[in-house]
């Protein structure tokens, strides 16, 4: 059957196009993803193939100009992936296969012309009268040339006039392709390839080997098969993961490794190259363009069979995946919060299905869905339940912050200080946890009472002392720090609470000789810096690490044998049924960062509320989980039920809430008999952001079929009405209902 109607997606537009292929390419059998090159309006774009139509939408299509890609570069069973993603989280399928290519892929097409036989003989038997045409063809006599060099010659209006009177004469062709990337720079790997010694393989202990015997053995079924694996913090995991991939790759398989920000890939990296040398890539949005494309194109070309990076690692091209580990599986970074809201670990489930691959989610503090599914059969479980070289877990001392004669400076107080002189002294390593950046997270006037809010957004401005300005951490907007409160003239203004820029100040003054780092996006915004600091650590030439839940994620410092938790009350409290999971997963896990070399490790958590209960289940995770679970089965909460979030946003609060009602309405109706309850409107918890005014409706329902039926349903309804602007966001298994 020869197939003329094709639907195109074109960058982040949430509509598809209709076009048709000419007569010379209707053979070719196109493939999702496949790049085309389109005219629209006025301009040429890249679009994606998604699939032939019988009948266009529009009378009159327009033919595509050129197909890029044939076969597509996209192996068959990722977009197959891509289509779940797309369908699954309610997404744009063009936005999900840009998630496929590096920039440099998505862009700089050249459009080049060239004469045809029929072109030459015309010129030399006189048949070409127009000058504009006779100097286009008299250029391309010599072979072919740029559109963009003859255009600059002879001017956009000549070439405009000549131009498609020579092609529809058939005496000029033209085709299209891409720019050549940057010349090629030493990548992350060359650039690493003589730094760090060969690794070998690390005999297991007996928790270790069972593990991995388990894994080994479904690698060689070669079946779909799910693990959790669940190690308290300094278990061992890494190894059993380089052992796992060692095994898939003498199996002529490829590895993927997810990791939930890119944060954690250097150390992660260099633990792989050490044992893989240049078999490994990196994928993550720190990388340039030019970066991203070589380790792209190396994966592509099979120069390397393992992947490491964070969500879009997913998306690699690679043909054949026999194991996907999801590393710090708990992680709530692993759902994307713009564009594409999709959930990094579920998608590399149905990813490792439709490979028959393994996969291994592994974590010291697992997601409650995951330990509920661990518990039901759906996971096998795989427990390390002790510490390799039977090292001891850090032993934990609770300080209470309401007894103010303990204070030294604000939130630091004299049993931390005496710990920390302790570690100076011995030579070894502080980790200080503070999960606020930013020096003062409030200001107020102690006068009249005048409170410092973003102009654009529901939330208060924090003070950064080393800029002298007020920030917003939502949208950016900043101000100077002022001296005097603009309403009442008054110079008392109190800063209230604190953050890891004073906890930083603090320290240097109290610990004037002491190597200190401060690691929070402040201080790790420019490239490199990140890495950088945790070379420093683990070379031990910094004494004390100050930072944010960047520090409480993946690192192993065996030198670090104190934590101290500044304050560890800031998540208590937050309307959100996952605040008591991520509380204790996040302590537990910047816990686990004390101890992990020879000399045992002590942890400091400083709280005004030592008798809260979440400090009860530090040290025993399985018996929160199993609370938990019973609040969340009697309230209607994941893993319990399936939930979907709507989020609407307008500048205008009035125009929001009718429409927000308005939706809550139809969907009421579409949801009757479906057993689906629809919560809301209401207000968000952050009301306001970037100058929107955000409400919120959730579906909650157990079956997850009629939850999507009754919103497609809800949905269709809803956008025959006037929107008057207002935007929805679908977000499917959200992580946060705040």
């Amino acid at each position: 059957m020869t197939h003329r109607y094709i639907e195109v997606a074109i960058g982040a537009l949430p509509q598809r196009f209709h076009y048709h292929l000419p007569a010379e390419l209707t053979t070719e059998l196109l493939q999702l993803g496949a790049r085309l090159v389109v005219p629209f309006g006025n301009r040429v774009q890249i679009g994606f193939f998604v699939r032939y139509v019988d009948q266009p939408d529009i009378v009159k299509t327009k033919a595509i100009l050129a197909i890029l890609d044939s076969p597509s570069l996209i192996p068959s069973k990722l977009a197959k992936l891509i289509e779940w993603v797309a369908n699954y989280y309610c997404s744009h399928i063009g936005i999900v296969l840009a998630h496929a290519f590096p920039k440099n892929n998505l862009h700089k097409i050249r459009r080049r012309l060239s004469l045809t036989n029929e072109g030459t003989a015309a010129l030399h038997a006189g048949k070409i009268k127009s000058e504009t045409a006779e100097t286009i063809v008299t250029a391309l006599l010599k072979g072919e040339v740029l559109f963009e060099t003859l255009r600059a010659k002879i001017g956009t209006k000549n070439m405009t006039t000549a131009l498609p009177s020579l092609r529809k004469k058939g005496w000029v062709k033209q085709r299209w392709d891409f720019e050549s990337p940057p010349e090629k720079r030493k990548n992350e790997v060359k650039e690493t390839l003589d730094v760090f010694r060969k690794d070998t393989a690390i005999l297991l202990n007996i928790n270790q080997q069972e593990a991995f015997d388990e894994i080994a053995a479904a690698l060689k079924k070669g079946v779909f098969s799910p693990f959790l694996l669940h190690g308290v913090t300094g278990s061992g995991k890494t190894e059993i993961y380089l052992q796992s991939v060692q095994t898939v790759l003498a199996g002529g398989k490829g590895a993927i490794i997810l990791v939930p920000e890119i944060g954690l890939t250097p150390q992660l990296f260099n633990r792989f190259f050490s044992r893989f040398g240049k078999e490994v890539a990196i994928l993550h949005s720190g990388l340039s363009a030019s970066e991203r494309y070589e380790q792209w194109r190396r994966i592509k070309e099979n120069e390397a069979h393992i992947v490491i990076g964070a969500r879009s690692a997913l998306f690699a091209p690679m043909e054949t995946v026999g194991i996907i580990i999801v590393d710090e599986e708990h992680d709530h970074s692993y759902k994307q919060e713009e564009t594409i809201r999709f959930h990094a670990k579920d998608a590399a489930l149905v990813y490792a299905k439709l490979h028959h691959a393994t996969i291994v989610l592994g974590s010291a503090t697992p997601s409650l869905e995951s330990f509920h599914n661990g518990k039901t059969g759906r996971l096998r479980v795989l427990s390390l339940p002790t510490r390799v070289n039977e090292r001891p877990m850090p032993t934990i001392q609770t300080i209470d912050l309401r007894i103010r004669e303990q204070w030294v400076l604000p939130f630091i107080t004299k049993p931390l200080v005496a710990a920390i002189e302790k570690r100076l002294e011995r030579k070894e390593q502080t980790i200080l946890f503070m999960n606020r950046r930013g020096h003062t997270p409030a200001l107020l006037c102690g006068d009249c009472g005048q409170k410092w809010q973003c102009a654009n957004c529901s939330v208060s401005l924090t003070f950064h002392k080393q800029e002298k300005k007020l920030l917003c951490h939502y949208c950016g907007f900043q101000q100077s720090a002022p001296s005097v409160c603009p309403k009442c003239q008054a110079a008392r203004l109190i800063y209230m609470g604190a953050g890891t820029e004073q906890v930083e100040e603090g320290i240097q003054t109290l610990f004037p000789s002491a190597r200190v780092l401060r690691m929070d996006r402040d201080t790790t915004a420019r490239k490199g810096t990140h890495a950088k600091m945790i070379s420093t650590m683990e070379q031990r030439d910094a004494d004390i690490l100050i930072g944010t839940q960047m520090v409480a994620k993946g690192h192993d410092f065996p030198m670090v044998t104190l934590v101290g938790i500044i304050c560890a009350d800031l998540s208590f409290g937050l309307p959100d049924f996952r605040a008591s999971e991520r509380t204790v997963q996040l302590l537990s896990q910047v816990m686990g960062r004390a101890g992990r070399g020879d000399t045992e490790g002590e942890v400091f958590i400083q709280t005004f509320q030592p008798e809260h209960e979440t400090f009860r289940y530090l040290s025993n995770y399985n018996a929160f989980c199993q609370a938990e679970q019973g609040f969340r089965e009697e309230a209607g909460y994941p893993p319990f039920t399936r939930l979907i979030l709507l989020i609407l946003s307008h500048t205008e609060e009035q125009m929001v809430a009718q429409k927000a009602n308005q939706l809550a309405s139809i969907l009421k109706q579409s949801c009757h008999r479906l057993g689906v309850t629809v919560l809301g409107p209401a207000s968000a918890h952050f009301a306001r952001i970037r100058k929107e005014y955000r409400y919120q409706i959730l579906l909650k329902g157990k079956d997850h079929v009629r939850l999507k039926s009754a919103l497609k349903k809800g949905l269709l309804d809803f956008n025959k009405t006037d929107l008057k602007g207002v935007r929805v966001i679908v977000d499917v298994d959200p992580q946060s209902v705040i």
